[in-house]
């Protein structure tokens, strides 16, 4: 069995407050049922902190979904492997943080598709090598097993960080298990070492050769000129901060407070 699982945000300490994500969810959905995954799955709403309200239950409605309760500080990361814990082994997970969003169907029968070419491991939408190379922390798919071995458990926005992007995230703890760890995109599958190496991926280009997009994908796309070679950097690895600068910690202040754009459907 294939889950998905998407955040809904509630009173995470440090985090912006629940209303802000009501735009996003809705556009989780437009996009979700606009552009379908082309394979059998089931939709777990992973309600953190008393995200899951009744506007966020009605955004929902007409959307077949369960809900899993978490209660803790992990942020997304911490939410998506509380709910990797009470699934089987042998389920595999796609994660979703509370910004996803999607532009053209057929997104997971490409992850599915993968898994079918190049075997277990960890796959993934976006990877950036800032800190270290990496699988992004939202649009990753993986065995639930993977999830339930990986050493390092997530209660902070800190660890967070750590899981996605430190010496043992989870791409490189999977690497140094003799699994592989993949970029999908909609065009071919590459591993993580080359995955820096394509036209329009993660903060580089249009952004088009992406199949599932995110909260940076976003702020990317907004950005101007300027903005987005220094991200983009960011992303190559040429700049390796553990803190995100006053200018780009400005940019997502100003992404906040805006409302989520519509995803664009792909050129024929």
């Amino acid at each position: 069995m294939i889950n998905i699982t998407f955040v809904i945000a509630g009173n995470t300490p440090g985090a912006p407050t629940p209303a802000i994500y009501i735009d996003a969810a809705k556009r989780f959905v437009k996009t979700y049922v606009d552009f379908p995954a082309d394979y059998e799955h089931r939709l777990f709403l992973v309600n953190s902190n008393g995200g899951y309200t009744p506007e966020i239950a009605d955004i929902f409605r007409n959307v077949p979904h369960e809900v899993i309760e978490y209660p803790a500080s992990g942020w997304d990361i911490g939410a998506h492997i509380f709910a990797a814990y009470l699934m089987k082994p042998d389920d595999w997970i796609m994660c979703f943080s509370s910004w996803a969003h999607f532009n053209r169907r057929g997104w997971l029968r490409a992850f599915v598709d993968a898994r079918t070419k190049f075997g277990d491991g960890l796959y993934g939408s976006t990877s950036s090598f800032e800190r270290n190379p990496h699988i992004r922390g939202t649009g990753f798919f993986v065995r639930c097993e993977r999830m339930h071995r990986y050493p390092h458990g997530c209660n902070s926005k800190e660890e967070s960080w750590e899981f996605e992007s430190g010496p043992d995230s989870l791409s490189q703890w999977c690497l140094r298990q003799g699994y592989g760890a993949w970029l999908v995109t909609p065009d071919t599958v590459v591993p993580l070492e080359k995955s820096r190496n394509l036209p329009n991926i993660y903060r580089r280009g249009d952004q088009s050769n992406i199949l599932t997009f995110d909260k940076h994908t976003d702020i990317f796309e907004r950005s101007s000129e300027k903005e987005r070679k220094m991200l983009s950097r960011d992303a190559e690895g040429y700049v390796r901060r553990k803190k995100l600068s006053r200018r780009i910690k400005s940019w997502i202040r100003k992404f906040l407070a805006a409302p989520p754009r519509q995803s664009r459907a792909p050129n024929a």
